[in-house]
């Protein structure tokens, strides 16, 4: 499934976009001085759950923040739980 994940860079948080009543996924972070992401909040709501929709979200927000030059760090349980199966994002990772 394709879905439209957009960065909200003024409320700080990636949303799966979806039409209708289905609700709004996001992934929320907080912004350090030096630019590093804080990754404290994954949210997705009941009736989209067990669709793969948390780890295209947080894929995507990592990518993004990667991409952007930005490190990371992975403060809440889905985001660090996806870091420790994904070794490829280690490097960014700034967190334990």
């Amino acid at each position: 499934m394709e879905l439209n994940i957009q960065h909200q860079p003024g409320k700080r948080y990636f949303a799966v976009i979806e039409g209708g009543e289905g609700g709004e996924a996001e992934a929320a972070y907080s912004e350090g001085a030096d630019g590093t992401r804080s990754f404290n909040h994954t949210f997705v709501p009941d009736q989209l759950r067990g669709q793969g929709i948390a780890e295209q979200l947080v894929r995507h927000a990592l990518d993004d923040t990667i991409r952007s030059g930005h490190g990371f760090i992975a403060v809440c349980p889905y985001v660090k739980g996806f870091v420790q199966k994904h070794p490829e994002y280690k490097e960014a990772h700034h967190g334990a």
